[in-house]
């Protein structure tokens, strides 16, 4: 993951910490980044949120054969691994964009962050 205005690498981790509120900054320019949102933004957040649902309704099929406990045991790890597995595709296809301002909770109110010198 670079940063569009200087082309530094930004770390993976931080990409987890955007959303379409929030932004991060980069260490090497200070210019402020967001995620950008497009197709694969969308495909992302539709794969997050539908493999363990999938997982949900194969669950009764593997319960039949193996029993509860196990089923549980195993529902809990497919949905951690799906999920750790889109994390980290997210953050390797992750598209940045400078924003002007900072971006936070305040503007989720409505609010523009002004840094005052």
């Amino acid at each position: 993951m670079k940063c569009p205005s200087c082309s530094n690498d930004i770390a993976y981790s931080k990409s987890w910490k955007i959303n379409r509120w929030s932004s991060v900054e980069c260490s090497h320019c200070g210019a402020y980044l967001n995620r950008k949102l497009d197709l694969q933004s969308i495909i992302i957040y539709l794969l997050l949120i539908g493999g363990p649902i999938g997982i949900l309704l194969i669950i009764p099929f593997i319960w039949l054969n193996w029993g509860i406990m196990i089923t549980i045991i195993l529902g809990i790890f497919l949905i951690l691994l799906w999920t750790l597995l889109i994390l980290y595709l997210d953050s390797k296809t992750i598209c940045l964009v400078p924003v002007e301002k900072r971006q936070g909770i305040k503007a989720i109110l409505g609010h523009k962050y002004i840094k005052k010198d």
